[in-house]
């Protein structure tokens, strides 16, 4: 699913010449910039930033480190990735593969939080600096999932195997508060969710400063999402249309092809009706079926209160 990294400010040193004397004026050095996030301001580009506006699994860790491998690639030597969250978390196992993956590149990656949730939270607790927007979004909670195996036996390997890998997640994120929690302390906060935004984020210790974000014009234009299954035996592509800023959250258009033939959106903004193709072979129950799938896709972009385990 689918579903960026900074600019600095710089400042050049100028030396005035004036055409035609026969002498030059050296002007007084220019006061070097502060950082952008020393600034609090941090304006994204398409070569500084990458954006996580999905959930977390193995398919969207996949491409996003694909595009980081790019990114990196291109960037100078030193200047750092903003990696701008809007996810409801997802995956503990591919979570930590993301970490794992951007922590050991030879640059720093910001996390910036317009909403990061569950796993969302726990990947800006394990990368560089804690950026949040001002109304931006983070979330914590206790990990949830499934178990199946003998018992006595596998459940119990199962279970505390997971059990050590989420406490040194949580571990990490009370070594970041600085002393403003403890483990008991960050347990009672998340017992039933914790929420926060903005400056309660860092007043809590959970996020290290506020930020004002922009795009610049390189990011102008869309971005499109291409998802890819088999559907009855039919290959859909679905596209999601976004914004190329990923501060602009929301999905402009939602575009399905079966077959490489376009379904079209009928005047009920909510059904689809055929091309002319022949090449399209779903019933009307089938086509009701994708429609729903389609929906189930979109929601993880833009339904935040549907928050999964980490």
């Amino acid at each position: 699913m689918k579903v960026i990294s900074y600019l600095l400010s710089v400042v050049l040193l100028a030396i005035g010449v004036t055409a035609g004397a026969t002498t030059t004026k050296t002007t007084t050095p220019a006061k070097k910039a502060a950082p952008a996030v020393e600034s609090g301001r941090v304006v994204l580009t398409k070569d500084n930033s990458i954006t996580m506006n999905d959930v977390i699994d193995s398919d969207t860790v996949a491409k996003l480190l694909m595009d980081v491998k790019a990114l990196d690639s291109r960037l100078p030597s030193g200047d750092p990735i903003y990696l701008v969250l809007n996810s409801p978390g997802g995956s503990i196992d591919a979570g930590v593969e993301l970490i794992e993956r951007l922590s050991h590149l030879n640059r720093k990656v910001h996390t910036i939080s317009l909403f990061s949730a569950s796993m969302a939270f726990q990947t800006a607790q394990g990368l560089g600096d804690r950026l949040v927007t001002q109304d931006g979004t983070m979330m914590s909670h206790k990990a949830r999932g499934g178990f199946y195996g003998e018992f006595p036996g596998q459940l119990d390997s199962r279970y505390s195997y997971y059990l050590k890998r989420v406490n040194r997640l949580d571990s990490r994120v009370v070594a970041r508060t600085k002393g403003k929690h403890t483990m008991k302390s960050y347990a009672a906060l998340i017992e039933n969710e914790y929420w926060c935004d903005g400056q309660e984020c860092v007043t809590q210790g959970l996020a290290d400063k506020v930020v004002t974000a922009t795009c610049d014009k390189s990011l102008d234009g869309q971005r499109r999402d291409e998802y890819k299954f088999l559907f009855f035996g039919q290959r859909i592509v679905l596209t999601l249309v976004s914004d190329a800023c990923p501060l602009n959250t929301g999905i402009l258009d939602v575009e399905i092809a079966v077959n490489g033939n376009k379904l079209y959106a009928a005047k009920d903004p909510n059904k689809y009706y055929y091309s002319d193709s022949d090449d399209i072979k779903l019933t009307p129950d089938q086509l009701n079926q994708l429609d729903e799938r389609v929906k189930k896709i979109v929601q993880q972009h833009t339904e935040r209160t549907n928050v999964v385990r980490y």
